[in-house]
């Protein structure tokens, strides 16, 4: 018989994985699929990506939000996403990632790679456009709205994403840099995917 004891924890990671698990299953299954077969998971990652990005460069485009001051060089402003969103998973995970064994470093960077674009376009999205109109209102209305619409979007734990949200915006606002939140929002879904499998890890395992 399974023991219970660690469900609710388990619960709670399965939530924050929802994110980087579904772009790593998706791509998990493009691997796997035959000739002649319909790429079904790949039309549907491909899809989402793309979706995102236009609307991150339409948003770009066409609209001119606010900043918060530019306080950090570009490395830094890397170097402390970095920080964050591994502080981040620690927090959340309690528990360090695993690397995975047996996956092919090829699908291991594609996925690295996607998960980038998400985190960037999402970023543009809730920070650079969302943050960026309710700064006229003040930093600490500007990041709880941003937080409270990000968490309202994911459905799936948004107490967690609320949580995180509110981390990503603070370093926006914290450094000044976009790329701050990129880099703490892409690592912090790279070591969540990391851990999906929960103990048994490997790209595109269902948590």
């Amino acid at each position: 018989m399974r023991s219970s004891s660690g469900a609710p924890h388990e619960r709670s990671l399965d939530g924050a994985q929802s994110e980087g698990a579904g772009l790593a299953g998706a791509g998990a299954e493009t691997q796997g699929t035959t000739e002649g077969c319909p790429m079904n998971g790949e039309t549907r990652l491909w899809a989402r990506l793309a979706a995102g990005a236009v609307l991150a460069l339409v948003l770009l485009l066409t609209v001119s939000p606010e900043r918060p001051a530019l306080r950090v060089s570009a490395a830094e402003a890397l170097a402390g996403g970095v920080l964050v969103g591994v502080a981040l998973f620690l927090a959340v995970a309690r528990r360090g990632p695993v690397v995975p064994r047996g996956a092919a470093v090829s699908l291991v960077a594609t996925t690295c790679a996607l998960l980038g674009l998400a985190a960037a376009g999402e970023e543009v999205v809730w920070r650079r456009v969302v943050l960026g109109e309710l700064l006229r209102s003040g930093s600490i209305l500007a990041l709880a709205g941003s937080s409270l619409a990000f968490a309202f979007a994911h459905r799936a734990r948004p107490g967690l994403h609320l949580a995180t949200g509110a981390a990503f915006g603070g370093v926006y606002l914290a450094t000044g840099a976009l790329a701050a939140c990129i880099a703490a929002h892409w690592i912090y879904n790279v070591l969540l995917l990391w851990i999906s499998g929960r103990g048994r890890v490997g790209l595109g395992a269902s948590p």
